[in-house]
């Protein structure tokens, strides 16, 4: 038979394609790792590239169970570097991104700020303000609905501005709370009591503007000004007066500017209800009332009460008013009335149901007279609070006062000797002392006199001021000697001086007149010689 065809030209491979092909097998069998971790498999897998790799096949349930880890090349739990745009992570700081410096060009537009967090470039920080980042990448935003104050526009970033094409005449500035034209301050020249603003015939020009021309809204203090003579003049005098307002609640009427800062606020259109059974509800928006009724056995009690003070064991709702309840079974028990016992059967003013337990806030006797408003606790211990026997009442120099266990009674009882004590309010002749049977001796602020000067003098105190003064005895008054005793022949005589005289008419006579001068004639020399020169 005739012998076979040869076989394809691409079945032929060459020695030097065989020495090739050993030798990439070889390369690529040097650079597999050693081992895997997870007992993975050792694979030849052939790369985007169209090369073949020699990598670890990871278990499929192989998985790092710490956050912020996934497996390597290895199978080995290493910090993910995917949120880090491939760069490593810190295994000591949670696996934070250890990213490079920023580009030395810088960022490009629009992502212009470094992100240290992912190692990317990305939109400047509060760029869409009231908005949202729409798009990560072009850095636009979605400002979704949002209201600017009048001549202002919504921008790309989502801020109400001035539109970009505004402009002013010369030697004025843009306003932005209004984006219109206003005279800069710093170019006021003004008198006091007037503004600096666009001329009303020549808004081009600046010019001096009365500042007390009347206004609207809620001025600082809730108040406008009213000019009494010309409005188109400068007021020479005004008046303040209340500024009516809107408070944009249309469940209000009557509104007004009130308080200090002025607020406006005006008073309630729905009627107020006589019970809390009955409310009703407004729509700020709208103004109507719509009445509303609480469902038939709920506890409820007046206007205005605190809800924490309703009883349900009392009152109840029904049919939207509130109506007094028949007494629970358990008001007639024994207990309730019993001053000694805090517990028995008691009904739950919460939920109006009788109960056994401490009747707290029950009035009760703790058997203790001295103590007063006794109430059960929640310890079913009855307590009251104790007297303190304080006040005027009670008010006495070198005394306290104590209840007397026995009676309730406060009594007063002396202080120890040589307690300190005050004078009574008012006296300023006495000062602070010391206790002695109950007695306060009281010291004097005038000290008495000493040596010559008391003896036909004494050192009165003025009790409404305090102040000492030296007054004289009364002629003919006894004298205090140095011995502090008055001798029974011892007289003041005129000279504030203690005399002795012979007789009751000597404490009559001038100066110079006392003493006949023994045998002598008495001519009023004083000497008392006996010679006549008396």
């Amino acid at each position: 038979p005739p012998p076979p065809p040869p076989p394809p030209a691409e079945f032929f491979i060459s020695n030097e394609q065989r020495e090739n092909n050993a030798f990439l097998f070889a390369k690529i069998v040097a650079a597999c790792p050693s081992s895997c971790a997870m007992n993975a498999q050792v694979e030849f897998v052939k790369g985007p590239d169209g090369t073949f790799q020699c990598v670890c096949k990871c278990p499929p349930t192989a998985t790092c169970a710490m956050a912020g880890y996934a497996l390597d090349e290895r199978c080995e739990c290493k910090c993910d570097k995917r949120p880090c745009n491939g760069y490593e992570g810190d295994p000591n700081n949670n696996c934070a991104c250890l990213c490079p410096s920023p580009p030395m060009e810088g960022c490009p537009a629009p992502t212009t700020e470094w992100d240290t967090a992912t190692c990317k470039c990305r939109c400047p920080a509060n760029l869409c303000g009231a908005g949202q980042l729409a798009n990560a990448e072009t850095c636009t935003c979605a400002c979704g609905a949002r209201d600017c104050p009048p001549g202002q526009t919504l921008s790309a970033t989502c801020a109400c501005e001035c539109p970009k094409g505004k402009r002013c005449p010369m030697g004025q500035e843009i306003d932005p709370t209004n984006c219109g034209c206003r005279c800069p301050q710093a170019t006021n020249m003004c008198p006091a009591g007037f503004d600096w603003v666009p001329c009303p015939g020549d808004p081009a020009r600046c010019c001096c503007e009365c500042k007390n021309k009347c206004g609207s809204g809620c001025a600082v203090d809730g108040v406008e000004k009213e000019c009494s003579d010309d409005m188109g003049q400068c007021c020479k005098d005004c008046r303040w007066t209340r500024d009516s307002c809107d408070d944009q609640d249309k469940c209000t009427t009557g509104d007004r500017c009130t308080g200090t800062p002025a607020t406006c606020k005006g008073a309630k259109v729905c009627p107020e209800p006589a019970d809390s059974c009955t409310y009703f509800e407004c729509d700020p928006a709208v103004g109507d009332c719509v009445k509303k009724v609480r469902g038939d056995g709920e506890r409820c009690g007046p206007a205005g009460q605190d809800p924490n003070d309703f009883d349900l064991c009392a009152r109840e709702c029904k049919d939207g008013v509130c109506v007094e309840k028949p007494p629970p079974p358990c008001a007639n028990d024994p207990s309730a009335t019993d001053p000694f016992t805090c517990v028995g059967t008691f009904c739950d003013k919460v939920d109006g149901q009788c109960k056994e337990g401490p009747q707290v806030g029950k009035a009760c006797n703790d058997r203790n007279p001295c103590t007063t408003d006794d109430k059960c606790g929640p310890d079913a211990q009855c307590k009251g609070t104790l007297l303190t026997c304080e006040g005027p009442e009670y008010t006495k120099a070198c005394h306290t006062f104590q209840c007397n266990p026995l009676t309730g009674v406060c009594e007063a009882q002396s202080l120890p000797f040589g307690a300190p004590c005050n004078p009574p309010p008012g006296d300023l002749c006495q000062t602070s002392g010391t206790c002695a049977g109950g007695v306060c001796l009281f010291g004097k602020r005038c000290k008495p006199l000493r040596g010559h000067e008391a003896w036909c003098h004494t050192n009165e105190c003025d009790s409404l001021t305090g102040l000492c003064t030296r007054k004289p005895r009364d002629v003919g008054e006894r004298c205090i000697r140095d011995t502090g005793f008055a001798r029974e022949d011892d007289i003041c005589g005129k000279n504030f001086r203690c005399v002795e005289p012979e007789s009751e008419e000597d404490c009559k006579k001038p100066d110079g007149e006392l003493g006949d001068g023994g045998n002598g004639n008495g001519n009023g020399n004083g000497n008392g010689n006996g010679n006549g020169n008396g």
